[in-house]
């Protein structure tokens, strides 16, 4: 309140300005008899008191506050609180902390809900059983020479077939993930969410089935030829490998060649990225079996491997498994980067 009390102890004031509409509280009279001129300012912040009333009658009608504090504090459970995959997708993927298990749940849900990602699932997976089926009935119990020779040569080529049916499946499930994310790719990027945990998380949910896919196929099948354990073990460690480069590979060209246009799942894994793709892949897959082909002949293969390993011989075997081991780790690395460059390039 500024009464003609207040402004007889005004001795060295000129102006008095009033930044908004009222002054009411002000004796304008008494100013004037001071000799101080006074003003206000009507159009002040008249957008701003209006969209400030009308962002607190919104927040008021739609409850918004304690809607905030409810979910802020963890209560909300979602619309789908009684599902299956709501309940225990969380459960799962909790030991691998935030924002971790929150994208890897969001990967999940987007594959499980697709029923185009269902039906082509399970295309592959009847594949994959005629291809077991086929090791199955293969005529390698006769005694023969030639039975011998055919249990050898389908348990060299086992690796490279089991990679192969695996790269078949990355191309259908792993090369698509960037594209699919579609318009809702902004929402992520505008997240406070790493580039890189989003690349893990296309990486572990393509890495891990993949993997798993991969290693029984072998077990299965060299079961089926009666190989050793000895050489399952060794191809089983090589198919993480090759595995892990393959689902880096297949993240980095998806991202480099996205069809955000595609209607079908299926229409991006026969694009030109696509073939690409597969054809580095099977390159990979090549360089790895010829590399391997000589030491697993040598340590499991009775017609070669009759005697003890010279000292030679064991650098030998020590540098094929040495290199495929680099030559995969390379993909891997130079994968993820690639991936991690044209992710954060990708605009759909």
């Amino acid at each position: 309140m500024v009464d003609a009390s207040a402004v007889g102890q005004l001795s060295n004031v000129r102006f008095v300005v009033r930044p908004y509409v009222g002054y009411d509280d002000i004796d304008v009279d008494a100013l004037t008899r001071q000799g101080i001129l006074f003003a206000n300012v009507p159009d002040a912040f008249i957008e701003e008191v209006a969209n400030h009333a009308m962002a607190l009658i919104l927040a008021g009608n739609r409850k918004l506050l304690p809607t905030d504090a409810f979910i802020r504090r963890g209560a909300w459970a979602g619309g789908g609180r009684n599902r299956v995959l709501s309940r225990w997708l969380p459960k799962v993927t909790a030991p691998l902390g935030r924002p971790a298990n929150l994208l890897l749940a969001k990967e999940v849900t987007v594959f499980l809900r697709d029923p185009g990602q269902w039906s082509q699932l399970a295309v592959l997976l009847a594949l994959v059983v005629v291809y077991v089926y086929n090791f199955s009935v293969l005529p390698l119990d006769d005694g023969s020479p030639l039975a011998a020779a055919m249990r050898e040569m389908a348990a060299l080529l086992n690796l490279g077939l089991a990679a192969f049916v695996t790269t078949s499946v990355a191309v259908r499930f792993v090369y698509p993930a960037p594209s699919l994310e579609g318009r809702s790719w902004w929402v992520l990027r505008t997240a406070p969410i790493t580039l890189a945990a989003i690349w893990r998380s296309k990486f572990t949910i393509g890495f891990v089935p993949l993997a798993v896919l991969a290693e029984v196929l072998v077990a299965v099948t060299n079961r089926f030829l009666g190989v050793p354990p000895g050489l399952t073990a060794v191809f089983m460690a090589t198919l993480l490998l090759v595995v892990a480069a393959i689902v880096s590979l297949g993240i980095a060209f998806g991202a480099a060649h996205p069809r955000f246009d595609a209607v079908n799942p299926a229409q991006i894994a026969t694009s030109f990225g696509a073939v690409l793709y597969m054809m580095l892949c099977l390159a990979l897959i090549t360089v790895v079996v010829a590399f391997e082909a000589w030491p697993v002949s040598r340590l499991f293969w009775p017609p070669v491997a009759a005697g003890p390993l010279g000292g030679g011989e064991s650098a030998l075997v020590g540098a094929a498994f040495g290199t495929v081991t680099l030559l995969t780790s390379a993909a891997f690395v130079v994968g993820r980067r690639a991936g991690l460059r044209y992710l954060a390039a990708l605009e759909p």
